[in-house]
């Protein structure tokens, strides 16, 4: 059995000792609690904890060999706090919604217990996961564990700093615009967006543009633990959303013809573009044809989805405007408003939704050249705390950073943010882009980087140092 602690286990490591009984399940839920308990209180990554349903579910994996067989049995799982847990209120970090208690679990979280998998908390993200700054007046901010003034990335901060400090080795989340691979990157784990419409999204039920644009994924240290959690994820998918089956990806990286687009858009920071330069090295290494390319409608994508989007805000939020807090999440809406054409006329809002068509349809045209295409998450390092609220002109800069995360939620395609470096301003990943439905040769094409640049170990949160035996 491995001599590391239990809590910086992988989640495929934790299953396959609970199906051996190297490991029980309660053995690897205690442990991780402790390690929840040292380390949190630095980084606020799960502000609600699940103790004592999670004890239960591990007893019952241990006592049923049935449970013990699950692709997750005994491992511990978080889910973003805008995602429906039966028993707890569904907050998205809301003063305002802490009453209705949820009766059941969302499809995605059933699917996860029903794999085995132990709820062991719920992470923080921001009010309404509006933002890419995991803070809320509820709960608080998410501490970035690498650099404590910069970002832990929105809106599933919680759970990728939860994550990269080993509170669990597998975390859900979301991902409308970046809300998974933004925090991925700035916390240096793997966020796994799948294809839109194999997850659909289950936290917010009303609105068009989540439909459109959100998908239901994970946050891991590893690729293979990705691909455990959306096999896991999709053994049972709720009904109405059909889709086919996923190819399997190739096993030759001879074959693979890789697009870098290093600058989308416009013009990117040096770190950033060490990091592609950094990913393109390995992919030519491995045997692959990577060609840089400039799709020049990058920049109208972008705008398209956040019309859409900000047409939505405007017109479907006067429940959550009477909700929100005025000084963050209402002040960066209006920022966000702002930044895209919003008149909030239906006819506008129509013509987006035809633009959208034109542009996925030449988007789809020219990805099927490729087995997969490369670029940044942010064009910029995480960027400091509460810059998003800190004025139009360095709320708009925050904005333009995401220029081509926004954008690839737009075209539906499955997409991992891969860590590939740090800098002072903390980790730095980038976007692998596959076909619709190919999200399997994302992770392959990840897992390529990985094994060249090291798949990454749990940190202590920075600059409190840990040390932890269990």
């Amino acid at each position: 059995m491995n001599a590391n602690p239990v809590w910086t286990l992988s989640a495929n490591e934790i299953a396959n000792s609970v199906h051996r009984r190297d490991l029980s399940a309660s053995e690897v839920l205690e442990s991780h609690i402790e390690r929840i308990e040292i380390v949190d209180g630095a980084v606020n990554a799960l502000p609600v904890l699940l103790l004592d349903e999670a004890r239960a579910a591990a007893n019952a994996i241990d006592a049923d060999a049935a449970k013990r067989s699950g692709l997750l049995a005994g491992v511990p799982v978080v889910v973003k706090i805008n995602t429906a847990v039966a028993g707890q209120p569904n907050t998205n970090g809301c003063p305002g919604l802490t009453k209705k208690v949820e009766e059941e679990d969302s499809w995605v979280v059933a699917s996860l217990r029903r794999q085995g998998a132990v709820v062991v908390g719920m992470a923080n993200a921001p009010e309404f996961s509006l933002r890419w700054h995991t803070s809320n007046p509820l709960f608080g901010t998410t501490v970035n564990p690498h650099v404590p003034d910069r970002v832990a990335g929105g809106s599933s901060g919680g759970s990728a700093a939860a994550v990269a400090t080993g509170m669990a080795p597998l975390a859900h989340g979301n991902d409308q615009g970046g809300s998974l691979r933004h925090p991925a990157s700035c916390c240096g784990v793997v966020g796994l967006r799948p294809t839109i419409g194999l997850t659909p999204t289950d936290g917010a039920r009303n609105s068009f543009g989540a439909k459109l644009f959100g998908a239901e994924g994970v946050i891991s240290r590893n690729v293979k633990d990705a691909e455990l959690g959306l096999r896991s994820m999709i053994s049972a998918r709720p009904r109405g959303f059909p889709a086919p089956e996923l190819p399997e990806a190739t096993s030759d990286s001879k074959r693979l013809r890789i697009g870098v687009i290093a600058e989308p858009g416009g013009t990117v920071s040096s770190e950033v573009t060490a990091a592609l330069e950094k990913a393109c090295a390995v992919f030519e290494g491995s045997g692959a044809e990577v060609e840089y390319v400039d799709p020049v409608w990058i920049r109208d994508l972008e705008q398209t989805r956040g019309s859409i989007v900000y047409h939505e805000t405007k017109t479907q939020w006067k429940a959550k405007r009477l909700l929100a807090d005025p000084d963050t999440t209402l002040r960066s809406l209006e920022y966000m408003e702002s930044y895209f054409s919003t008149s909030g006329l239906l006819t506008d809002y129509l013509s987006a939704l035809n633009r959208l068509t034109e542009l996925t349809t030449r988007w789809h045209e020219f990805a099927s050249e490729y087995d997969a295409l490369i670029g940044p998450v942010s064009i910029e390092p995480p960027f400091e705390v509460e810059m998003d609220t800190g004025g139009e002109s360095r709320a708009h800069q925050v904005i333009d950073s995401m220029r081509f995360v926004t954008a690839i939620s737009a075209t539906g395609s499955p997409v991992v943010s891969a860590p590939v470096t740090r800098t002072a301003a903390g980790p730095l990943g980038i976007q692998i882009v596959a076909p619709l439905w190919h999200d399997y040769r994302c992770l392959q094409i990840a897992g390529i980087l990985e094994r060249e640049i090291g798949s990454v170990a749990p940190i202590d949160p920075s600059p409190v140092s840990i040390t932890q035996t269990v």
